[in-house]
């Protein structure tokens, strides 16, 4: 394979060839959905969950998970705890545990997603 590159005045030269081959990598798969932990109870939530492995990673390995909940919303807002790069830096961990915002006799909603580079 060979790349060339163009701006408003022309074309450049041809890159060199390309003999190693390239590697194409996709999104990974849907993890599975997250389970609650043993230490979860009526003030905190254990999340879990399973990395994703082979070629359910999209090609190249996992670089971080993003763990969201609905804060008790019914699935109105999503709200990011871990791994979305921005206020939560990224993690490779597969368990996470609230203890702040978390009220008896409410239904929380999480999910799960993986990220590749």
């Amino acid at each position: 394979m060979r790349v060339q590159a163009s701006n408003t005045n022309d074309w450049g030269d041809l890159s060199e060839m390309n003999v190693i081959g390239g590697k194409i990598s996709t999104e990974p798969f849907v993890v599975s959905p997250p389970t609650r932990g043993i230490k979860t109870s009526t003030s905190a939530l254990q999340i879990n969950w399973i990395a994703l492995e082979g070629n359910l990673t999209g090609g190249v390995p996992i670089d971080s998970y993003n763990l969201q909940w609905d804060r008790g919303t019914n699935n109105e807002d999503w709200f990011d705890l871990i791994g979305d790069g921005l206020n939560n830096p990224y993690t490779t961990q597969l368990s996470a545990y609230i203890s702040a915002d978390v009220f008896a006799g409410t239904l929380y909603k999480v999910r799960v997603r993986a990220h590749n580079v």
